[in-house]
Formats: structure tokens, C-alpha cells, sequence
């Protein structure tokens, strides 16, 4: 492939022809690109808009979940803190 390319005239037809698949073709511009991105994330964007409402109370429903498990969390540790270890402390001795 190096000895082809030392040859300015394959060198030559080689660019030509990269030039001509990729550039001139159309099929690789940012354009294409983009197109190609949404089509592929979007493809079922209606079913996706009527599923919205639904999303959004399940966000909502874990976001809340999320937040009562920090609060029991926190809660428990305190417990375990301020009553169990003290309570421990007294019928073990240590």
C-alpha cells in the first residue's frame, strides 16, 4: 500500500475516488449524519409523546421513593447512633 502511494499517479486516483465516495456522494455529510441520528432515536417518537404522562408520574413516583429510602436511611442511622449503641453499651459493659 506505501509503494502505491509513493506513485503520484494511483496516489492521484485513489484521492479521486475517496473524494468522489465520501464528499460528492452526499452520504457522509454532517447533514446525513444528523438525519441519521434522529431517525434512529426518534423512530417511534408518537408512541413515545402518548407514553409522556406516564413517564412522568413514574419519574415522579421513584424521585419520591428515592427521597422516603434517604430519609429512612438517615433515620435509622440516627437510631442506631443515639439509641442502640448506648443501649449496647450498657448490657454488653463496653
Amino acid at each position: 500500500m506505501l509503494g502505491k502511494i509513493k506513485q503520484d499517479d494511483l496516489r492521484s486516483e485513489m484521492t479521486e475516488t475517496a473524494y468522489r465516495d465520501i464528499v460528492q456522494s452526499g452520504n457522509y455529510s454532517y447533514r446525513q449524519f444528523v438525519d441519521f441520528v434522529i431517525s434512529r432515536s426518534l423512530h417511534n417518537f408518537e408512541e413515545k409523546k402518548k407514553d409522556a404522562l406516564s413517564r412522568k408520574i413514574w419519574v415522579g413516583v421513584i424521585y419520591w421513593w428515592m427521597r422516603f429510602a434517604d430519609f429512612m436511611d438517615r433515620l435509622i442511622g440516627k437510631f442506631h447512633g443515639h439509641i442502640l449503641t448506648p443501649l449496647r453499651q450498657r448490657v454488653l459493659g463496653r
